[in-house]
């Protein structure tokens, strides 16, 4: 297959270059303008402030002092949360993840300073065969929270040697009751405040009942929801599951800190330091586009068949997600190779496949190149980052979700970060470093919330 035709999925060093260029202007316009079309201000900071200060100062100037998370004065006032404080509070919180493909619960709490789950995590599968089409996406997380903690609740019984009543009597007041959560989701959120917040946009195939993203306010819909199924939960954090990735790995200021979730669809934090006083910024890159994001034959395939059904085409979600990463490795392969019917197991075998297995030559090539083509993406992307923010720190890359809890998909991304860095005066790689923490969404909203009041 010749390199940069049509139908290759190559990426030249060049175009990872014109395309970094291209990224990092759009983030540079974005400041330029102050336009949050891609770039949310998340109202969570990263920023050393001295345990016995006292005064929750996050930086000079005193409109950020507000210990409030109402607008004030036309623009938004924060919140300060100090993610380098260890808590020393002794408390449970509930975390909430809803991704694109599951639903995930787990109860953390502090020992030792060291962020320990509580309970075993749950994953709740969220289909996508229209079974949930009438249903509200609030009333679905309530009830599978619920199902969550009456779980708990049964096996805390069952391994107790007190009485059921009282034991559930207890458990009841102390566990349930008592508990406050941080929920993330995988959509764009136009923040109001820490703990409020709309869906911005909605893609990926959404499974359930539609939302009125202008009127439906997250916490204060999902709060009713809980209450519906006699659950008293205060949520107190809301955010982008990718922004919780970052938080997740929060441990000096002196460090730039890169957030990447690469699952059904994908997405990167950063915390901004030129316009929004070390604030977590989420970079919805999903909905990024440009003529330096060179897309092929099978991409305009997947974009004309989904703008035909009237759905949203976000380009980063198709060319890089797991969102159709099986239909554009069978549109090719049925392109170059007259072949077809593939499915996701059939892709992961590929790669578990010895090399030089010449029963599969062409279609581990294929498969290959895809993922190839994926990291040299956001690796262009992560030094967009780092260049309109004039970065000249150390650099933490945090990554998340189900493509990078491969080492496979892990070492494809550093190598090309590592490629990059040697094309690069400004970069080395020696001042990278890269973490893939189990569980981060969920560890990340439960840092914050074991740090906050």
């Amino acid at each position: 297959m010749e390199e940069n035709s049509n139908n290759s999925f190559y990426y030249s060093l060049s175009d990872m270059k014109n395309l970094k260029t291209a990224f990092r202007d759009a983030i540079i316009e974005n400041r330029r303008v102050r336009n949050e079309k891609m770039f949310f201000p998340t109202h969570l900071y990263i920023h050393n402030v001295g345990k016995n200060s006292g005064s929750g100062k996050i930086g000079s100037k005193p409109d950020i002092l507000n210990n409030t998370m109402e607008p004030g004065g036309g623009a938004l006032v924060a919140k300060p949360v100090n993610l380098l404080c260890p808590s020393d509070k002794e408390k449970k919180v509930l975390a909430i993840d809803l991704g694109g493909s599951f639903l995930k619960l787990c109860v953390y709490k502090l020992r030792n300073d060291e962020i320990v789950s509580h309970t075993r995590l749950k994953k709740y599968k969220i289909l996508k065969d229209g079974s949930l089409s009438n249903t509200s996406m609030f009333d679905w997380v309530a009830s599978k929270t619920h199902d969550f903690l009456m779980c708990e609740i049964r096996e805390k019984v069952i391994d107790s040697e007190k009485s059921n009543i009282t034991l559930c009597r207890l458990i009841d007041e102390d566990f349930m009751n008592n508990l406050t959560a941080g929920m993330t989701i995988s959509y764009p959120i136009q923040h109001c405040a820490l703990n409020s917040g709309y869906i911005r946009e909605i893609g990926k195939d959404f499974p359930f009942k539609g939302i009125d993203i202008q009127k439906e306010e997250l916490v204060e819909c999902t709060t009713k929801a809980f209450k519906r199924y006699n659950i008293n939960i205060q949520i107190k954090v809301l955010l982008n599951d990718t922004t919780a990735t970052l938080a997740s790995a929060v441990r000096s200021d002196n460090v730039f800190y890169v957030g990447i979730v690469l699952g059904t669809g994908t997405n990167i934090a950063f915390n901004d330091r030129v316009l929004y006083e070390n604030q977590v910024i989420n970079t919805e890159i999903a909905s990024f586009d440009s003529d330096h994001l060179r897309k092929n034959i099978y991409d305009m395939k997947i974009r004309e068949d989904i703008l035909s059904s009237n759905k949203i085409y976000k380009p980063l979600d198709c060319m890089l997600g797991g969102y159709q990463l099986v239909k554009l490795f069978n549109i090719a392969i049925k392109d170059q190779f007259d072949r077809e019917n593939y499915t996701l197991d059939d892709i992961v075998h590929l790669l578990d496949l010895p090399p030089g297995n010449s029963n599969y030559t062409e279609e581990f090539y294929v498969i290959l190149s895809i993922k190839k083509r994926t990291m040299r993406i956001l690796a262009s992307m992560v030094f967009g980052i780092l260049e309109a923010q004039e970065v000249n720190s150390r650099i933490k890359i945090v990554l998340n979700g189900t493509v990078f809890e491969q080492d496979y998909d892990r070492r494809i991304f550093i190598d090309e970060i590592r490629r990059l860095c040697a094309d690069s005066s400004s970069y080395k790689y020696k001042n990278f470093t890269f973490e893939s923490i189990c569980d981060a969404t969920l560890r990340g909203i439960a840092r914050i919330l074991l740090q906050i009041d």
